[in-house]
């Protein structure tokens, strides 16, 4: 069975009742000025997680309290994406390393490998900066990506490096 409430019970009553008459899920509306910008969306899905939760502790624990909006679904990604994005670039920079130490077998050559797509990264990011990308769940995508492709080229190079014969100057001309 569905309820609908618009207002009126206190929260803890509600609980309660929804227990004696075995009432498994009920819908709540709550409102918002009127969202302009971005960050107004992004401020809006950040406090109607707030709201619930602190309806779920006026409920003590009696009811679980959920956040849905048709555009809950694409803002939320805003309030974890700077954690997503460091958690993301770092496992793919230590992985890549770590890969290419296994297969190049050389510690100075997983780090100039490793250097170069730290380097990519770095400049990925200020470029995002200086055209006024946002960092989004996209954005973060194609950070990674890049890591993975920077691998891919210097890898290689570097292999041809460490397996060429000759002097230094002559092993980088060819």
């Amino acid at each position: 069975r569905v309820l609908d409430l618009r207002g009126g019970a206190e929260p803890r009553e509600l609980a309660e009742s929804f227990a004696m008459r075995n009432i498994t899920s009920s819908r709540h509306m709550a409102y918002h000025t009127p969202l302009v910008s971005q960050e107004d969306y992004i401020t809006a899905v950040a406090s109607a997680y707030s709201l619930a939760s602190h309806a779920q502790e006026s409920l003590g624990g009696l009811a679980e309290v959920g956040v849905y909006s048709p555009y809950v679904v694409f803002f939320e990604q805003y309030l974890t994406v700077r954690t997503s994005a460091l958690l993301a670039s770092s496992g793919a920079l230590i992985a890549a390393t770590l890969a290419t130490l296994l297969l190049l077998g050389s510690p100075h050559a997983a780090g100039v490998v490793g250097a170069v797509a730290l380097g990519v990264l770095a400049s990925m990011g200020g470029c995002m900066v200086l055209m006024g990308v946002r960092l989004n769940a996209l954005s973060l995508v194609n950070m990674v990506a890049s890591v993975g492709i920077s691998v891919e080229f210097s890898a290689h190079v570097t292999h041809g490096f460490m397996r060429a014969r000759g002097s230094r100057a002559q092993r980088a001309a060819e």
